[in-house]
């Protein structure tokens, strides 16, 4: 996805989610100028668990707009990247069944997200 983001002390949350009530999944979260930058949590009936961390700060308050991708491939590596720099490199296996959704959640920021593209296997 691109975003751009304007103030410098909130948070922004991407979650991929299984089932048609959202209760279950991975969340990535920016922390605006904040450490950590970037959190990659694991959510379900069990509640919420962090499973990765980018312990830098990331600074995307400066005018341009950004791209983060998220790459989850079928083993359950993941890898999150701003910019083409990878920011986080983690497996997790905990989810098996192709996921429903994508969900945007904005925890009093301004953020910008221009475009977001959603790949999956068939």
């Amino acid at each position: 996805m691109d975003v751009q983001s304007r103030k410098h002390d909130d948070r922004f949350e991407l979650d991929i989610f299984q089932g048609y009530q959202r209760t279950a999944g991975y969340r990535l979260a920016y922390n605006a100028r904040a450490t950590p930058s970037f959190e990659l949590l694991r959510f379900g009936r069990s509640g919420e668990r962090c499973i990765a961390t980018y312990k830098k700060a990331v600074k995307l308050e400066n005018g341009y707009r950004h791209r983060i991708l998220l790459i989850r491939d079928e083993t359950g590596g993941m890898v999150v990247s701003v910019d083409g720099a990878a920011v986080i490199d983690v497996t997790d296996r905990s989810f098996h069944d192709p996921f429903n959704g994508v969900a945007l959640a904005n925890r009093g920021g301004d953020f910008s997200v221009r475009e977001i593209t959603v790949s999956g296997a068939k």
